[in-house]
């Protein structure tokens, strides 16, 4: 099934070659003279683990030397193949090409097959990273093995943690007994097993191979030289190595970069940042502020926890915006980090926190004044969630101390909420400064 889904996989991509659209004529003469492809796989450590090998064994690797080399004969017959019914690649010539490094450490089988037929692709194989593809089908990565059965991951919507599937899996078949010798991690491996491992694929990739070599924290440069000479001499084209800890910020983590805390190894204790549900029940309610309408968005979960607060007011692309949303988003991230305090609590500490900020200017009259919009905030908070101690406004008509429109935005020169779009500019009522 191997064999036939190479051919297959082969002919596929070599068709790509033909069917892509390209932007520089450069790019497809080069290509088309070439036709280079690459073949490659995905969920390494997964099929390990599930015939109960462990990664970077001799055993392991002798599997592994059996599996590529298959892919790459295979490769190497379906180009032969393709060669024979629609002509070899443009560039082709035998001699040089059987005579490359590669080349020469094929099997017999694999060289005859060129020599008599051709070969439709100058290259064949690679191993990529699938660094996203791998998550998103939940398995392990490109040739990696996991990084760890529980980990957290960084990403645009916060810190998140994760398991792994297949120890997920074999928990929940076996429960309360620990995992077995065979489910290893990034971590558990030496650096050298991660090299051998690379070395023993790279042996049937003709081209490009993506593998990290992970190293602790405290690895020297003098074991980092060792390690970049065990590649070489195992004949690697290159290698990647990776000293956990060695930068600010790294994706994957096996302790909590906010908290510290060590990755549990399989419950299901909330992550750093609570990831936001498909629905969130909420309400939206409008106040006036010295700055102009504010409109408060709040979202609770299923719960009725707050989840997450928007401020809108202002002109798009307008300072005002700006950092209404900026408001917006801390109090949300606030709103959604693990802590010992419950998601109302942390409402009446940024109520506490807003309640009373002034500024040059306020709206209303005493119970109903509003001193600024991170005052006009706080009131609406306190007033949806039910804080303690606070002054809620009425929700009705508020009288202001002052005419100016509610469109101003924020003065670069004296910094008040009085510029104003006037005669086609932007210019401030307070201290006259102009963009014209």
């Amino acid at each position: 099934e191997l064999a036939t889904a190479v051919r297959h996989a082969v002919r596929f991509l070599d068709d790509v070659v033909d069917a892509t659209p390209y932007f520089f004529g450069e790019n497809e003469d080069r290509q088309r003279r070439e036709r280079r492809i690459g073949l490659g796989t995905m969920g390494l450590a997964e099929l390990l683990i599930r015939l109960g090998l462990r990664y970077g064994s001799e055993e392991s690797l002798s599997f592994l030397d059996r599996l590529y080399r298959t892919i790459a004969v295979e490769a190497y017959h379906a180009t032969a193949e393709l060669a024979a019914e629609k002509g070899s690649f443009p560039a082709f010539e035998a001699d040089g090409y059987l005579d490359s490094g590669f080349m020469r450490g094929m099997p017999e089988e694999a060289r005859a097959a060129i020599r008599t037929c051709g070969a439709r692709n100058v290259t064949l194989l690679t191993q990529a990273p699938t660094g996203t593809t791998g998550t998103m089908v939940d398995t392990s990565t490109g040739i990696e093995p996991y990084f760890s059965w529980s980990f957290f991951r960084k990403g645009r919507l916060g810190i998140h943690e994760e398991r792994a599937a297949v120890a997920a899996d074999w928990e929940r078949d076996h429960p309360g007994q620990p995992l077995p010798d065979h489910f290893v991690t990034a971590m558990d491996l030496t650096p050298e097993q991660h090299v051998r491992v690379m070395a023993t694929i790279q042996r049937w990739v003709d081209s490009s191979i993506s593998k990290t070599c992970n190293v602790p924290a405290d690895y020297t440069v003098a074991q980092t030289r060792e390690l970049y000479e065990l590649m070489y001499e195992l004949g690697c084209k290159g290698g990647t190595i990776y000293r956990d800890r060695s930068r600010d910020e790294q994706v994957l983590n096996l302790e909590n970069p906010a908290g510290g805390q060590a990755a549990p190894a399989a419950t299901g204790e909330a992550a750093q940042v609570r990831p936001l549900p498909q629905k969130r029940f909420g309400a939206t309610v409008s106040s006036r502020t010295p700055v102009g309408t504010a409109h408060v968005t709040m979202n609770d979960d299923e719960d009725g926890n707050p989840l997450e607060v928007f401020v809108e007011i202002g002109r798009g692309g307008s300072e005002l915006k700006a950092m209404a949303e900026a408001m917006g988003r801390l109090m949300s991230v606030l709103l959604r980090m693990v802590s010992a305090l419950s998601p109302k609590e942390r409402v009446a500490q940024i109520v506490d926190q807003l309640r009373g900020i002034g500024g040059s200017r306020s709206t209303g009259y005493g119970t109903r004044r509003v001193r600024s919009l991170p005052d006009a905030v706080a009131q609406v908070l306190a007033e949806h969630y039910g804080a303690a101690d606070s002054e809620s406004p009425d929700g009705g008509e508020v009288r202001s101390e002052t005419d100016r429109p509610p469109a101003a935005d924020l003065c670069p020169e004296c910094g008040e909420a009085t510029l104003v779009h006037a005669e086609g500019c932007q210019t401030c009522s307070n201290c006259g400064y102009s963009e014209c």
